[in-house]
């Protein structure tokens, strides 16, 4: 009996010892090194006059075809070149020698063919598939882990026969624990639950299991057959046997076995993602041979079987996960409700529950919250010392916390402790602990006294007897799946914390855009408003019959927008009063009291393009009325009613009815001016389904002018982008003659001017479109030279219609009010833009030099 902490010893002359190279092979078959291409025999081993009936000094140096029958020679030939040989072994056929039945299997080592060759069974068995099927179907009604385990021990000992089939598995110090067993009888002493330590597996041992997954010593009294010569002739070293099926095994574990009063072994890999888990160990207390056909199907076996056992962990650690990540949200819910850490009070036993502890501590913020069997306040300040004095760990885990710290402390309740780190200055913790587990371990023999030395030889022990070890100061260890799970509620934590600072970055960075918005925003509209009263200069001078006319009539427009603006802005640009609006653009003609007009009906609210367009409309229905129509005698009247319709056949809609009285015999006008082009052209395209329907009744004027409701807010929004632009000179040098050119631009003014400019330089506009479904559709069927585009339609990005063109190798000519363009596209990033209120001039120079480099290229 002994007590306290084992340490155990370092066998390094095992852990060195090159057993993948023993230059000899187990006696019970031949093996034989060919040349590939001749055949030729260049290293052999074992009783080849036994089972060849040739010695071997009529082999070494021969070409096999010589030596084998012609039917066998086939064989082989034809199973060379149906499967490609590798390094790893692979049974290949059956033959028969002048003296015995083989079974014959091949692989690669160094650039030979390697041919093992061993006594066939005279035992009838089912083919290693049909075995192995056999085998497999009997572990589908495992329901657990340790139940798959069970079964697989039992059906390896049921087909082969050995008198003990274990079950062993590596534990996370190296060291081995029989976790399944089967015994042909029960008079076999049991070694299940017996512990072995790591040397008892050397490292490059276990090196060779996950390289070649069977291993078999029939015989361990065998006298290993050298192979002549020792060296490969190719490399000038050792034949490396490590896939070799005969490989002569090392003296110090034919020793370790005849110790253990063992007469034959066999191992089986069992590897889970890659990693060694453990061995199927077979034991028998005689000889036992097993041909290769069975050792074949068992290899089979083996890897399926891991594969299953991998498959039976990943099921049960995705039990344990679903149970974890439901403890996760509850614990993420308490902190949202009451905040963090004092979230984790609501419900503590939930964080030991998490990963199954005896008692939790969190520290954070400056507060310290304990739940269950944790050390004393002294204890754990001193813990939580320590550990802010160590390496910063996201995670750190012990199963025995007291052979860490530098200093005497009781942690009776508190031997193993899972730490996880929150955040870094300070550190705050979670610290999970568990209890003292007083285990008794049994080991196969005393750990303490794994080898001896016999002279200059190391030798194993010779005692298996159980050997009983007490541990104290250790807690059960701290599960892998457990760890990860406190990884993970660690991101999650750390996630809540920064969400208030995630929140607040992003409030500010809101504001920011905000801000930005109103910046461009502001930057738009003075481009515009300056590039509108451009057009409206323009468009005057045009129709004005003298100097003094045009000076009058531009005065007066520009009076409109400038009381239209100041609508808006009072409301800050959210909508205008249409009563207000018809009250401020007719007040300069009305009376006192306004006894020559009336305004009746329903007042509703305007968004502000539909304002300022409709400002101008009534601009000049004013001014006409002044110079020929009521507002031209004293006694004329205006009267104005406003009504809204919602007949069910039609976009409800504001009815404005304008009616002049008492004025002058009206007779049509001859030709159109600018204020006709307001009228009919201008509201109608920057109201969009508005209509205008102007009557010359000889009695007085008849206006009616339609609003869809969808122009009228019900209340005012935050903010409503101002749609409108600029025009430029309606004559150019003409320059574009038969050049066709797409114009896509929302605001109705600089539309028309722009389609004048083009049409006085010889081109031949397509559009004007305002909007991105119609300049969608002709971007895509419609054939033109170039495209002149604003580059935001009342909001919208003009982007999708501009890859269209771009992707049909179109050039392009941007418009804009935005004196920033950094959030264009990449691919327009060169591409040319001109800034409202644009240059004619400009315009058409680039509209020609991009036309004449498309037409050149």
């Amino acid at each position: 009996m002994s007590s306290g902490t084992l340490a155990e010893p370092k066998i390094t002359e095992c852990d060195r010892e090159p057993i993948h190279i023993p230059g000899a092979i187990q006696p019970h078959g031949v093996l034989l090194a060919l040349q590939p291409d001749s055949l030729t025999v260049v290293q052999l081993a074992g009783d080849t006059l036994a089972l060849l009936g040739v010695a071997p000094d009529k082999l070494l140096g021969q070409s096999l075809r010589a030596q084998l029958g012609g039917a066998a020679l086939a064989k082989l030939e034809v199973s060379l070149r149906r499967t490609a040989i590798a390094p790893r072994p692979f049974f290949v056929f059956k033959v028969e020698s002048p003296v015995a039945a083989l079974d014959v299997c091949a692989h690669t080592s160094g650039g030979l063919l390697v041919l093992e060759l061993e006594r066939r069974s005279p035992l009838e068995r089912a083919g290693p598939m049909e075995e192995v099927q056999q085998m497999t179907e009997c572990l589908r009604g495992a329901e657990s882990v340790d139940g798959l385990l069970d079964l697989m021990a039992s059906q390896v000992q049921r087909v082969t026969g050995f008198d003990r089939v274990m079950i062993y598995r590596f534990e996370t110090t190296g060291s081995g624990h029989v976790v399944a067993e089967h015994r042909s009888t029960p008079q076999i002493d049991s070694f299940l639950g017996l512990h072995y330590p790591a040397s008892d597996i050397p490292q490059q041992a276990r090196k060779l299991y996950l390289s070649n997954w069977i291993r078999c010593i029939p015989d361990i009294n065998y006298v290993p057959a050298p192979i002549e010569p020792p060296d490969n002739p190719l490399s000038g070293q050792p034949l490396d046997l490590t896939y070799s099926a005969l490989r002569s095994v090392s003296p110090i574990h034919l020793e370790y076995l005849a110790n253990m009063g063992v007469g034959a072994s066999m191992s089986l890999s069992i590897v889970v993602d890659g990693e060694l888990w453990g061995l199927i160990a077979c034991h028998h207390y005689s000889a036992h041979f097993l041909d290769c056909g069975l050792r074949a199907g068992l290899e089979l076996f083996a890897q399926v079987s891991s594969l299953q056992l991998a498959a039976r962990i990943d099921i049960d650690r995705a039990s344990h996960d679903a149970r974890r990540r439901q403890l996760q949200d509850k614990l993420l819910s308490a902190i949202n409700t009451a905040g963090f850490p004092g979230g984790f009070g609501l419900n503590p036993e939930l964080l030991t529950q998490f990963v199954s502890a005896a008692g939790v501590v969190v520290h954070a913020k400056g507060e310290t919250y304990s739940y269950g069997s944790v050390p004393d306040a002294d204890t754990l300040h001193a813990i939580i010392s320590w550990l802010n004095d160590q390496p910063a760990q996201s995670v750190w885990g012990t199963d025995r916390l007291a052979e860490h710290l530098n200093f005497a402390v009781d942690l009776t309740g508190a031997a193993g402790l899972l730490a996880l780190s929150i955040s870094r200055h300070p550190r705050d913790y979670i610290l999970w602990f568990l209890p003292e587990l007083l285990a008794t371990v049994t080991w196969a023999g005393d750990p303490q006294k794994l080898t001896r030395h016999a002279g200059d030889r190391l030798t194993p022990r010779k005692s298996f007897a159980s050997w009983i070890e007490t541990v104290t100061g250790r807690s059960r260890e701290w599960r892998a799946d457990e760890i990860a799970a406190a990884q993970r509620l660690r991101v999650a934590l750390l996630e809540h914390a920064l969400l208030y600072l995630d929140e607040i970055a992003r409030e500010r960075a809101q504001t920011a855009a905000r801000q930005e918005l109103v910046m461009r925003e502001l930057d738009h509209r003075v481009k515009n408003i300056l590039a509108t009263i451009q057009a409206l200069v323009r468009f005057s001078g045009k129709s004005a019959e003298s100097l003094e006319g045009f000076t009058k009539g531009l005065e007066r427009r520009l009076a409109s927008m400038s009381r239209a603006h100041d609508l808006l802005t009072d409301s800050r640009w959210t909508s205008a009063s249409l009563h207000r609006l018809l009250k401020e653009e007719l007040s300069p003609y009305c009376l006192d009291g306004q006894a020559n007009l009336t305004i009746t009906g329903e007042d509703v609210a305007l968004i502000p393009s539909a304002a300022s367009s409709l400002s101008l409309l009534i601009h000049e229905l004013a001014t006409n009325a002044a110079k020929y129509g009521c507002y031209s005698v004293p006694e004329g009247i205006l009267h104005i009613t406003v009504d809204r319709v919602d007949d069910g056949q039609s976009t409800p809609r504001i009815v404005l009815q304008w009616r002049e009285c008492n004025g002058p015999v009206v007779a049509k006008p001859t030709r159109s001016g600018f204020g006709r082009v307001l009228l009919e052209k201008v509201f109608e395209h920057d109201v969009s389904g508005g209509s205008v329907s102007l009557d010359f009744d000889p009695a007085g004027v008849r206006c009616r002018i339609e609003i869809p409701v969808e122009r009228t807010v019900a209340r005012p929004p935050s903010l409503v982008p101002v749609q409108s632009s600029v025009s430029e000179p309606p004559f150019v040098t003409p320059l574009l003659t038969g050049i066709q050119v797409l114009v896509v631009e929302d605001n109705p003014l600089v539309s028309l001017g722009i389609v004048e400019t083009l049409t006085a330089a010889g081109a031949k506009p397509i559009g004007p479109f305002r909007t991105l479904d119609q300049s969608t559709t002709v971007a895509s069927d419609e054939m033109f030279d170039i495209a002149l585009l604003d580059v935001d339609l009342g909001g919208i990005a003009i982007w999708p219609v501009a890859r269209i063109i771009h992707d049909r190798h179109i050039p392009i000519v941007f418009l804009t009010g935005f004196s920033d363009t950094t959030a264009r596209p990449e691919e327009f990033k060169n591409a040319p833009i001109l800034y409202k209120p644009y240059d004619s001039h400009r315009l058409i120079s680039n509209l020609h030099r991009l036309t004449t480099n498309a037409a050149s290229a």
